[in-house]
């Protein structure tokens, strides 16, 4: 499923157009991605959880010359942990 997939299913669900629903879609991921550029967690009880973790620097392989080694600097990423009723459903399909 695709953005304009799941705005079609809001838009099919709340009775609104298209476009406003793709507009929503796309205003709730814009907020969690600047939520987590800020350093904040987004938790959505159900679904889950949206965090920024830090990785520590480390030596790495070089992919090109695996006999070579790297050293891969300090690096924020961000996770997603999966909340217990999407988990359920999940395991129940």
């Amino acid at each position: 499923m695709k953005t304009h997939d799941l705005a079609r299913e809001v838009a099919k669900a709340t009775r609104i157009r298209h476009h406003v629903a793709f507009d929503i879609v796309k205003k709730v991921f814009d907020t969690i991605i600047e939520q987590l550029k800020e350093g904040e967690s987004v938790h959505i009880p159900g679904f889950g959880k949206f965090e920024v973790f830090t990785r520590k620097a480390r030596e790495g392989v070089d992919p090109r010359n695996p006999k070579k080694r790297i050293n891969l600097p300090e690096i924020k990423v961000a996770k997603f942990r999966v909340g217990n009723r999407l988990k359920n459903e999940v395991k129940k399909s």
